[in-house]
């Protein structure tokens, strides 16, 4: 299963989007559990005699030694010694380092700017400006560690051409670099910003909105969503699916039982229980006679009709590339209809909730969300009515271990890499456990709830802890991760609510 680098949400990006392609001659390797650098021809450089490192950035790469980070040149000379519990990468000439759970920033010099233990999260520098928050309020310092934009947001992203997210009392707005409000915080939902326009939500309705704050308002739709990274919109109307252009005029047909994002500039499309394929122009690259579509990356599809006929496309709809084994793609993506689904249903002898439970290669595991009321635990809130039913409860860590009913347990890691290899790898996965097929477990994206204040990414991501600590205050926990259509895994604070799904003991 794949493995994130982060411990919070602003760890997603912290070690990679500060890499240029000069920082990309020296790899990371590692060897009898120990770690190194190799240049591109594989030929050691810099001994595996590290405990865990990071890329090179900037000329420097975080290494850590007796459970110490520091940082070493290219050259594998210590420039910055090992005394920090956490590091990141450099990025615009500063790096965030952390002691005892508290963070700061230091120069390539190892002058610290900002002490060590000032701030309880932070993130890499953008466009000359961090986020980073005490407590439960976020704001931004410039890189000389003044504060530039004031702490009192529920959350901000990094700032990008000028602008930065910002959230606040579960509306979202966009601020520029002096902490002035140029898109109000008073939506919904907004995205970011692709060719100088988002697309937000405000009162049920949808609307672009420009990078001046100018609105343009979509009375046509009922939903609308980013369909890639150009401008193309996914909108649907009375169940119907289509695509808009970020000027909100409908540019291919709203005539589909469903449409998904574009991936190399192929969408999948589903009609009358079937599946084909279109391009960005509407035009049928393949028609919608098949069982199932999915692709497998950027650059294959996998077409099913039943269990037997399966064939392998680009996205010009051309078969048989590169010689790849059909049967091969079939043993390794394709589940198989044919095998036996056992299932079942139990009552929680605790509250006398009753949950269906299936039977998947060697284990059963429930079909939704735990709802037992553990102490402390949460439910989806929307408006002033909270929403058990949908997304079930969410637990911190602790409280998850016991939330199962008797004879089922909160999953390992373990237990999850094996279904995972039961349905054939991360993609298959995904596409089998959120879907419609016989195997199916109905995970639903619940996202989380985030230090007594709000829930985040509820309808777009899907959390669930595992019972596999990562160290004194965090754990494994299950991403569905809708962008790359796979399953991954990362490690998460004990403190979030996150959701529980039981596999039988």
């Amino acid at each position: 299963m794949k493995r994130t680098l982060l411990h919070f949400l602003f760890f997603i990006l912290m070690f990679s989007s500060c890499l240029s392609d000069d920082d990309s001659a020296l790899k990371p390797f590692s060897e009898n559990g120990k770690w190194g650098y190799s240049d591109k021809n594989e030929k050691i450089v810099i001994p595996a005699v590290y405990d865990d490192v990071l890329p090179f950035s900037e000329g420097l790469a975080a290494v850590k030694r007796n459970n110490q980070w520091g940082y070493i040149d290219a050259d594998g000379n210590e420039l910055i010694l090992p005394k920090y519990d956490k590091a990141g990468n450099f990025c615009e000439k500063r790096a965030l380092v952390c002691i005892n759970g508290k963070c700061g920033f230091i120069n390539s010099k190892g002058e610290e700017l900002i002490i060590p233990g000032k701030y309880d999260v932070a993130g890499n520098f953008s466009e000359g400006m961090a986020v980073v928050c005490i407590g439960n309020q976020y704001g931004f310092v410039d890189k000389n560690g003044k504060q530039a934009v004031e702490l009192k947001y529920d959350y901000a992203w990094n700032f990008n051409n000028g602008l930065a997210k910002v959230m606040q009392n579960n509306r979202y707005g966009y601020i520029d670099n002096e902490g002035e409000e140029i898109i109000p915080v008073i939506y919904d939902f907004i995205s970011g910003f692709n060719n100088n326009i988002a697309l937000a939500k405000l009162n049920d309705k949808w609307r672009f909105i420009d990078e001046n704050g100018n609105e343009n308002t979509l009375h046509n739709f009922d939903t609308v969503w980013p369909a890639d990274q150009l401008d193309f919109y996914k909108a649907n109307k009375n169940g119907k699916y289509g695509f808009i252009n970020n000027k909100g005029q409908e540019v291919i047909t709203l005539k589909y039982d469903n449409a998904a994002n574009f991936n190399s500039g192929a969408s999948i499309v589903k009609l009358h229980e079937k599946y084909g394929l279109i391009d960005r122009k509407g035009r049928e690259i393949v028609p919608a006679v098949y069982d199932s579509i999915f692709a497998i990356d950027q650059q294959l599809f996998v077409l099913q009709q039943g269990n037997e006929d399966v064939h392998v496309i680009n996205p010009l709809g051309n078969a048989n590339i590169n010689n790849i084994d059909s049967e091969e793609i079939k043993a390794r993506y394709v589940v198989q209809k044919e095998k036996a689904v056992k299932s079942g249903n139990i009552t929680d002898e605790r509250d006398g909730h009753r949950y269906g439970w299936k039977k998947v290669g060697q284990q059963s595991w429930l079909l939704s969300n735990t709802l037992f009321p553990n102490e402390n635990s949460k439910c989806y809130r929307e408006g002033d009515m909270d929403d058990c039913d949908t997304y079930g409860r969410y637990y911190q860590w602790e409280t998850a271990l016991n939330a199962c009913p008797e004879g089922w347990k909160l999953p390992s890691l373990d237990d999850w890499q094996v279904l995972i290899n039961e349905l054939g790898g991360e993609e298959t996965a995904y596409r089998v456990l959120t879907g419609s097929d016989s195997l199916s477990l109905n995970l639903k994206p619940g996202g989380y709830y985030y230090n007594e204040t709000s829930f985040l990414n509820t309808g777009e991501y899907g959390y669930f802890w595992t019972s596999t600590p990562d160290g004194t205050d965090a754990a494994i926990c299950i991403w569905l991760n809708p962008v790359e259509k796979s399953i991954m895994e990362f490690s998460s604070s004990t403190e979030h609510y996150r959701n529980v799904r039981c596999v039988r003991e």
